[in-house]
Order: C-alpha cells, then structure tokens, then sequence
C-alpha cells in the first residue's frame, strides 16, 4: 500500500503542475490580447495624427488613400 500512495502523491503533483502550467497559459494569452489590443490602438491614434498633420481636405485624403503602401 505504501508504493500505491506515494504514486497517487506523484499523480496528484503532476495535476496541480499541469493546472499552474494550464493557469499561466491563459494568463499569457489574456496578455497578448491586451497588448495586441493596445498596440492597435497606437496604431489608430499615429495614423490619426499622421492624417491629420497632412491637413488633407475629405477629397484630398480619398485620391490618397489608394496610393498609399502598407
């Protein structure tokens, strides 16, 4: 009986290993959502003021939007 619990002591080590690894994932993957949504929004803002320093009419703006490369 002795080897059977130090096995279930091991099995139960390597579960609540598996849940932190499983829990630092999700964190991580909520991270890189929050920073992708951050870098997105930096993104949105420079082109914004980049727009807005061409001090570009609506008309202006439209013919340039085609010619403009990413």
């Amino acid at each position: 009986m002795e080897g059977e619990k130090s096995m279930y002591e091991k099995l139960d080590k390597l579960r609540a290993e598996l849940d932190r690894a499983k829990q630092r994932r999700a964190d991580a993957d909520t991270k890189v959502k929050q920073l992708e949504q951050k870098l997105r929004e930096a993104e949105n803002s420079q082109i914004l003021a980049d727009v807005g320093a061409m001090k570009l009419t609506p008309k202006q703006l439209a013919a340039a939007v085609p010619t403009i490369s990413v």
